[in-house]
């Protein structure tokens, strides 16, 4: 994830604390290889980025309510 004009620390907490649903012919959920640095790429299920966001739609929400709120403003 190419996050131009901020933090090392900010980039850091995105790519620890992120999902980047990507098109794939994998099936939705699978996770697909990153390149280091970059968020946790999944797959979402569809080769059309245009339906990446409705097709994982689900999943982000039980991955949203799976990590919870979080306890401080650390954790932001």
């Amino acid at each position: 994830m190419a996050l131009q004009d901020t933090s090392n620390s900010l980039q850091s907490w995105f790519a620890k604390n992120s999902i980047n649903w990507v098109k794939s012919g994998m099936p939705l959920g699978t996770e697909i290889a990153s390149t280091g640095k970059d968020s946790q790429r999944v797959s979402a299920g569809t080769t059309k980025h245009e339906e990446t966001s409705w097709k994982s739609i689900d999943r982000v929400f039980k991955q949203l309510i799976k990590r919870g709120k979080p306890q401080d403003k650390t954790e932001l």
